[in-house]
């Protein structure tokens, strides 16, 4: 379906792209709960559990994300579910990480402040060509798709390699997506769900938690 920036199709898109990195971002404070508290207690398999699935979670939803502003970019919902959109998607995806170090090493080389040409040989020289396939190829492995390759997929390689463009998309994005003022805004059916809710919390059931 077509639509314009400001119709009622893209005030509802953007709520759901709101929804989707307010999701993305909890995931990446979970993640980063857990690390932290790893690195100073030691690890176990609850921690080692619930570390990959917060990473799992970010990865996703930093994934959708990007795939929802693409589409909001196109005025296109159907863009990102034509035959071969994967290659529009990696080609989005690759072109907002280059364009995001681009200005973080031309930042580095204007303010030339003490330690600026360390700085600077520290940041990667360009995007790995395959990012943006592995990314993709990450995110459906390890939370959007049930596959037998999830439990020998090597998480750690893709960290060590890729998490410097990861936080640098999340940290772009949260600059014009995250929490103003640490309030989440209203996001239609989204954000009413807890009334139903709240009317019929007798017929809540919880389960058994570590």
């Amino acid at each position: 379906m077509k639509f314009k920036q400001g119709d009622s199709i893209d005030v509802q898109h953007c709520a759901a792209l709101q929804h989707e990195f307010l999701r993305c971002h909890d995931a990446y404070i979970d993640f980063v709960t857990v690390a932290t508290s790893t690195i100073a207690v030691g690890d176990s398999s609850l921690s080692s559990y619930r570390m990959f699935n917060a990473y799992a979670r970010f990865l996703h939803h930093l994934y959708e994300f990007m795939v929802g502003a693409l589409v909001r970019e196109h005025g296109d919902t159907s863009v990102a579910t034509k035959r071969g959109a994967y290659t529009l998607i990696e080609r989005y995806i690759t072109g907002h990480a280059m364009r995001l170090l681009k200005n973080k090493r031309e930042a580095i080389e204007r303010a030339q402040v003490p330690g600026w040409q360390s700085a600077l040989a520290g940041l990667p020289a360009s995007v790995p060509a395959d990012f943006a396939a592995e990314f993709r190829k990450h995110r459906n492995t390890m939370a959007g798709h049930v596959k037998y390759e999830r439990a020998s997929l090597k998480l750690s390689e893709f960290f060590d390699r890729f998490q410097f463009f990861m936080f640098i998309l999340y940290r772009d994005c949260y600059s014009w997506w995250g929490r103003t003022g640490g309030v989440i805004p209203d996001l239609g059916e989204i954000t009413r769900f807890s009334v139903l809710v709240r009317q019929q919390a007798g017929s809540l059931q919880t389960g058994q938690t570590p």
